[in-house]
């Protein structure tokens, strides 16, 4: 099934072809320093760009989306952390990276990968690992999404620091019901829905990076519905349901 509605949250997805910015949080705040030092930029290794978030999961590896690192050579990548200022950071080079073996891009399943850093982190009250989610998440709890870029949309500027919001998941069965009927398929039973409220939510390039719920990653943001921010649901890879094939790829 080839669909035409969907947007990555690192890039554009299925057939879109127009060129849109990349984005991040929309509605949300500036991060104040160490506030989560989990929280890793994926750059473009030659331009210095971010293009993904990610988490620090051990002292080598890092969590993020499928479809932000499909099609990637490792040396092509590096790892930033430390930082809640875009322009600034520790560097990584990445060696390894592991995309799950069942990721579909054109139903956005599976949408997890791993990522290894060549150097192990140096933790310390602005880097630290965070814990991988083990426990089902139903709705009615409440979670934080972090990322970095552009506070509103459409915009060819991101902002430079780290931003934050607070978010709602919803139930599943919620989650499709309030998706138009050709993408219900798309929130699949191993993802997680969240919701804030009009002109607040997820946009372009925050895939990868962390939904927390207390000291744990509970999911990785994967797609939206276009135009950001528009009153849908973000959908998310649930960290749980693949959490052992985290462990199976990584030192954990």
């Amino acid at each position: 099934m080839k669909l035409s509605v969907v947007i990555f949250l690192g890039c554009i997805a299925l057939s879109w072809a127009a060129s849109i910015p990349e984005g991040r949080i929309i509605g949300g705040q500036d991060a104040s320093p160490g506030q989560f030092p989990h929280m890793v930029s994926l750059r473009n290794a030659t331009t210095g760009m971010h293009f993904c978030g990610g988490s620090i999961i051990s002292i080598r590896w890092v969590l993020s989306a499928a479809h932000c690192t499909d099609g990637r050579v490792a040396s092509a990548v590096h790892a930033i952390v430390g930082t809640i200022n875009r322009l600034d950071g520790v560097l990584h080079h990445v060696s390894q990276i592991i995309d799950h073996e069942g990721y579909n891009a054109n139903i956005l399943s599976n949408d997890i990968s791993v990522v290894q850093v060549a150097t192990p982190f140096v933790l310390n009250n602005y880097v630290s690992i965070i814990g991988v989610g083990s426990a089902h998440i139903g709705g009615g709890v409440t979670g934080t999404v972090s990322g970095w870029g552009q506070d509103e949309q459409p915009s060819d500027t991101a902002p430079i620091w780290l931003q934050w919001l607070s978010v709602n998941i919803i139930t599943n069965e919620q989650c499709r019901d309030d998706m138009p009927p050709v993408i219900r398929l798309m929130v699949h039973d191993n993802t997680i829905c969240s919701f804030a409220s009009l002109g607040q939510g997820l946009c372009f390039g925050d895939s990868g990076g962390p939904l927390i719920v207390g000291n744990t990653v509970v999911g990785i943001p994967s797609w939206v519905f276009p135009g950001c921010a528009q009153g849908r649901p973000d959908v998310y890879a649930r960290v749980s349901s693949h959490r052992d094939w985290i462990y199976a790829n990584t030192d954990l």
